[in-house]
């Protein structure tokens, strides 16, 4: 796991989930502590309601990608999001 990798120890409970709500729910209600996008998170940490660690997680990258049904056609607002999408990503490299 990545935290091994780092030389962190692991905890006695670990709760593996990708839903964000269930990981805010859980670090916002109880001593958790968990690993998210400081994106993900950034309205709460300006707010004070969180505090992130800094970390260094090298090798935790992952690509993220959109997903369609492969013979629908997207509804107009539907393709300008992805096209805009795809832009962004684009100019992030």
């Amino acid at each position: 796991m990545a935290r091994t990798k780092c030389g962190l120890q692991e905890p006695d409970h670990i709760v593996e989930t990708s839903s964000f709500v269930i990981q805010r729910g859980l670090v916002m209600d109880s001593d958790s502590v968990t690993m998210l996008s400081r994106h993900q998170v950034q309205r709460e940490v300006q707010a004070g309601m969180l505090a992130a660690l800094n970390i260094d997680l090298p090798g935790t990258e992952r690509p993220i990608g959109l997903t369609t049904r492969a013979q629908d056609v997207l509804s107009p607002a539907a393709r300008a999001l992805a096209d805009e999408v795809r832009n962004i990503t684009a100019k992030l490299g």
